[in-house]
């Protein structure tokens, strides 16, 4: 039986079974007992630290960890599909730096370095895990180069795009279908700089109209704000009192396949935001912008986001 007691602020599991000694601390009681059954599960059963393979941690890793972090459908959908990787049969002590490098050569011929990025911080995360459960002592991970990442897009929406994509979607000023709401949200975005994601979680209890506002309970960077409605975004969602029915995943197949019929390539849902910035970034100074998008470094906010052209700064001169 394993033995759980406080040590100090923290939580000392030690685990003594068949001959082996194994001990840790932790920052909560749930934590070390949750360490200790696995220890003692593990030696019940002839398992040793060498025994386990990058498929069991990642097994553990969906089954406890991940469902707690943000993006946990598109995390889960890339490690199951990375468990189909050889590599994953391995045990740690097996797996080595030049491992994680060859696949990450083959995954680049794939996807783009930007998505790259995040898997190895996802793979990251789980061999982190391994070493608290004391599976590895070393997170190979950290020793592989990361992929650049391609320059920041400058692609904005032009207007005739804009009316393009509306006339695609359907839209005509009545909200009926899923891509009657795909419409409203795009021309939202360019009103506030809203994310997607963020609009597509936007319910009856979120607006304030009223108030000229819409509260985000939860962002990309997960803090709550406040989004502040021009004139034009009050009209958008007097459209829906309810707030939006259509998922993020439904919104973006949708909005490429408007674009495919409208004939305009190389644009993303996301460059709404760019146009949304620069457009208000005309009416209000940088720390107000900043407050409007949930940008907590401005560095990211201006060089990437922020995209006035000449023309556009000459404006303000006058």
């Amino acid at each position: 039986m394993a033995s759980i007691r406080k040590d100090g602020k923290r939580w000392r599991a030690e685990v003594r079974k068949a001959g082996q000694y194994r001990s840790r601390s932790f920052p909560t009681k749930m934590q070390a007992k949750s360490w200790a059954d696995d220890i003692e599960s593990s030696i019940s059963k002839g398992m040793r630290q060498s025994d386990y393979t990058l498929s069991d941690a990642i097994d553990k890793f969906l089954r406890e960890i991940s469902p707690s972090r943000k993006g946990y459908k598109r995390e889960r959908k890339f490690l199951e599909a990375f468990q189909r990787q050889e590599i994953t049969l391995q045990t740690f002590q097996g797996i080595t730096a030049v491992n994680v490098k060859e696949w990450r050569d083959s995954r680049l011929k794939e996807v783009s370095a930007a998505s790259v990025n995040r898997e190895m911080n996802v793979l990251s995360s789980v061999f982190q895990a391994a070493i608290e459960w004391d599976w590895t002592t070393d997170n190979v991970v950290r020793g592989v180069k990361r992929p650049q990442n391609p320059k920041p897009r400058f692609r904005r929406p032009t207007d005739d795009e804009i009316e393009r994509i509306q006339l695609a979607l359907g839209f005509d000023g009545d909200v009926t279908t899923k891509q009657h709401e795909v419409a409203v949200a795009f021309m939202l975005a360019i009103e506030t700089a809203m994310r997607l994601g963020e609009i597509c979680q936007i319910r009856a209890e979120h607006i304030h109209l009223d108030q000229r506002y819409v509260h985000l309970p939860e962002t990309k960077n997960g803090s709550s704000r406040d989004v502040p409605l021009s004139k034009k975004a009050v009209e958008l969602l007097e459209l829906l009192p309810n707030g939006f029915t259509v998922g993020m995943e439904s919104a973006s197949v949708l909005f490429r396949k408007a674009c495919k019929r409208a004939e305009i390539e190389g644009l993303h849902f996301h460059d709404s935001r760019r146009e949304a910035l620069t457009r208000l970034s005309k009416k209000v100074g940088v720390m107000e912008l900043a407050k409007i998008s949930g940008h907590k470094d401005l560095k990211t906010l201006l060089a990437v986001y922020y995209a006035p052209t000449a023309t556009d700064l000459a404006a303000l001169l006058d």
